[in-house]
């Protein structure tokens, strides 16, 4: 039987953004630049930066060579092209629905992914966002494996009574972090590699 793999986003799935979070552009957003950045392909059209300082401009530069520096590596895509075969996957996330659709196009990962929910759109905690998904598939929360690299997530997949959780080490979440929380077998230090 199929089972359901959430992957958190940010940190999980493609490198934390935050630093170009905090970047202001004075006219524009940061889905509306994640959309024109990888759908122009890196070719910035003229007339977007007619009302941009330089500073706008700095952003809109280092945000291209950041996205264009994330294109998943051959051996991550065969294996969540691999789950994909056995599994449901699902992306749960605080980042824009618009923005995750982008970058998924732009890695040419959109199709395997069953569902992306994202909690811009007011549904509450994670651990609501859990029960909502387990509802869509009729199945119960205990069901479900969670991937994510925040301590935070883990306490509200717990919540939600997930008990298959991994925890991808990172610089946000070292090992010795994740394993106050889970024990060394779920910690991820290389892409997806213990998921089974």
């Amino acid at each position: 039987m199929k089972k359901i793999i959430i992957f958190d986003f940010d940190g999980v799935l493609f490198p934390n953004p935050n630093s170009l979070h905090r970047h202001v552009l004075t006219n524009n957003s940061f889905s509306y630049v994640t959309r024109l950045v990888i759908e122009s392909n890196g070719c910035i059209p003229e007339h977007f930066y007619e009302n941009e300082n330089s500073e706008g401009k700095k952003y809109v530069e280092t945000f291209m060579n950041y996205y264009f520096s994330l294109k998943m590596p051959k051996i991550h895509k065969e294996r969540l092209h691999t789950l994909s075969q056995k599994h449901i996957l699902s992306i749960l996330s605080y980042n824009i629905e618009d923005v995750i659709r982008s970058m998924l196009k732009f890695s040419d990962l959109g199709y395997l992914f069953d569902e992306i929910l994202c909690l811009e759109k007011s549904i509450g905690n994670k651990t609501s966002a859990f029960e909502i998904l387990a509802e869509h598939y009729n199945i119960r929360t205990s069901e479900m494996s969670f991937v994510t690299d925040t301590i935070s997530d883990i306490k509200e997949a717990k919540n939600a009574q997930i008990t298959d959780i991994y925890g991808v080490a990172s610089d946000k979440s070292t090992k010795a972090d994740l394993m106050k929380y889970l024990s060394e077998n779920k910690i991820i230090e290389a892409y997806y590699n213990k998921i089974v």
